[in-house]
């Protein structure tokens, strides 16, 4: 089969993504266009395309998505972030720590980096701002932490992954909780170096234990009720309680009750704007997901799985390289796509390769989760890093700095130890699949 029409294919649908046309719209256009040169019916793509976004356990996304938009437009976040500083904010750099704690955090509830961005960046950046950070910078840590909410689970990408890869959902949120948690520590570390050179910033005076502990004390009762909620929800996915579908819709029930009887900070117009702001963000994934799994179902036809794993191989038959050349791969994919596209490639594409070379489906998924993470505040596309900037409403020039040291040193790290040490991203899963028996 000649290649050569493929490739040109491929390099016009990234010239259409620079161009600014939207994602779904690009790749359905490369889809035709292939389709035409080689032959290839597209009715039973459309067919199996319709009854893929069917699936019940995909039902999950729009309810974590509407649980999120609940915690948004609720303010419920700034009762977290008050627990949270008042555990790490008597540090120099205490509250860019709490940023990215937060988020830790707010990823057990939400799953969305999106929502993360949109629901901490009013409160943090203009609360930075008075203590001495600049804008930028602050800016910068919301968009690198935000990521958290993709590792951490009740994760909205491995729930998506999942599904259409067919591997285990749960085990693909243990997979990804520890290397969530490495990601946490150093960025947090990096904040707190980056701190150092930061003269005006504010750090509050210290307290005695007794006085800290009260503190935390307090702040933890007004907000007893939401930290349950990831224990809810992580303890009864991983007890085999709920299923994620299940777990997601009971939280939403949850997160309603507190919010409009316990805490009594949301109405129905609230109610109302949470659906409708879930309903927009979720009709988006759909469109995209589904012109994207177009292109990808005529890749398969093409026998592109065969072809990417000969060509690794032609380059080293060295799983260790094997495994590089996927970071890579994953990598640029993340760049130039959103990340429901580059998981439909990772899953459907990338996934039978790494298959045949030997990796373990749940390690590699990590793997994917891990770098379409990263992809999302990475330029050109980076859909993270401009919207962190119209939330923070300053210019790239002022914060794409912090987000790269945050990228060298907080990301490339964990996706190397995630990538060499698979135990990382493995313990936890074969713990619990031992715990079922």
């Amino acid at each position: 089969m000649d290649l050569f029409p493929l490739f040109l294919a491929l390099i016009g649908i990234v010239a259409l993504l620079l161009l600014r046309v939207p994602v779904g719209f690009s790749f359905a256009i490369g889809a035709l266009v292939l389709c035409t040169i080689y032959g290839i019916s597209i009715t039973g793509a459309l067919t199996s395309g319709l009854s893929l976004i069917t699936k019940f356990a995909l039902l999950a996304l729009p309810l974590f998505a509407f649980l999120g938009a609940v915690m948004s437009c609720s303010g419920l976040a700034r009762r977290l972030i008050d627990f949270i500083y008042s555990i790490v904010g008597r540090i120099r750099g205490g509250l860019g720590v709490a940023l990215v704690c937060t988020n830790t955090v707010f990823g057990a509830i939400s799953g969305s980096a999106s929502a993360a961005v949109i629901a901490l960046g009013p409160i943090f950046i203009p609360q930075m701002e008075r203590k001495g950070y600049p804008r930028g910078h602050s800016t910068a840590f919301l968009i690198a932490s935000s990521v958290l909410s993709l590792l951490i689970p009740p994760s909205g990408n491995s729930i998506f992954f999942g599904v259409i890869a067919g591997v285990s959902v749960v085990l693909l949120f243990a997979a990804t909780l520890v290397p969530g948690l490495i990601l946490t520590i150093l960025l947090s570390i990096i904040q707190v170096i980056m701190a150092r050179k930061l003269p005006d910033i504010e750090v509050p005076p210290k307290i005695s234990f007794i006085e800290q502990g009260k503190e935390i004390a307090q702040t933890g009762k007004r907000s007893f009720f939401i930290l349950l909620l990831p224990l809810f929800i992580i303890g009864g996915i991983y007890s085999g309680i709920f299923t994620p579908t299940e777990a997601a819709a009971v939280s939403v029930v949850y997160a309603i009750v507190i919010s409009w009887f316990i805490y009594r900070v949301i109405n129905h117009v609230k109610l109302w704007q949470a659906g409708l702001e879930a309903g927009k963000a979720i009709g988006a994934i759909i469109v995209i997901f589904f012109f994207t799994y177009l292109l990808v179902r005529v890749l398969i036809l093409l026998q592109m799985p065969n072809y990417l794993l000969n060509s690794m191989l032609a380059i080293s038959e060295s799983k260790v390289i094997i495994l590089v050349m996927f970071n890579i791969i994953l990598l640029i994919t993340g760049m130039f796509v959103d990340d429901i596209s580059a998981l439909m490639f990772a899953a459907f594409v990338y996934m039978p390769a790494a298959k045949m070379a030997g990796i373990d489906p749940i390690h590699f998924g990590s793997i994917v989760i891990l770098n379409t993470g990263m992809g999302l505040i990475t330029p050109p596309v980076a859909p993270l890093l401009y919207l962190g900037g119209m939330i923070g409403d300053v210019p790239l020039s002022q914060y794409w700095r912090p987000v790269i040291y945050c990228l060298l040193f907080g990301y490339l790290p964990t996706i190397l130890i995630v990538t060499y040490v698979p135990e990382v991203s493995l313990a936890l899963p074969n713990f619990i699949i031992a715990m079922r028996g």
